[in-house]
């Protein structure tokens, strides 16, 4: 009986299973910082729009840095302070 029912578990999971695909790290949160560490990160988000469609025929530029510091003040509890600079520009 049991060597009948794993092939049939076997096939229903499969038929069932989804793609899980990875991402990067966007969360501040999800980067580890050992006790004592110190830790920095820099993003830099550039973005244009020249295609509008309204009659106004606005060109969006958008430039985003933001940098967070990070200390590890133990192995479970880790201290973030953020900086964010964003400049956009209408034309």
């Amino acid at each position: 009986m049991r060597n009948k029912i794993f092939p049939l578990l076997l096939v229903t999971q499969v038929l069932l299973s989804v793609n899980i695909y990875a991402a990067p790290i966007t969360f501040n949160t999800a980067l580890p910082v050992a006790k004592g560490a110190f830790l920095n990160r820099e993003q830099f988000i550039f973005k244009r729009f020249k295609d509008d469609k309204s009659p106004a025929q606005r060109d969006l530029s958008a430039n985003a840095l933001v940098s967070v510091l990070a200390y590890g003040i133990n192995s479970k509890l880790a201290v973030f302070a953020a900086l964010p600079y964003v400049q956009k520009d209408i034309d």
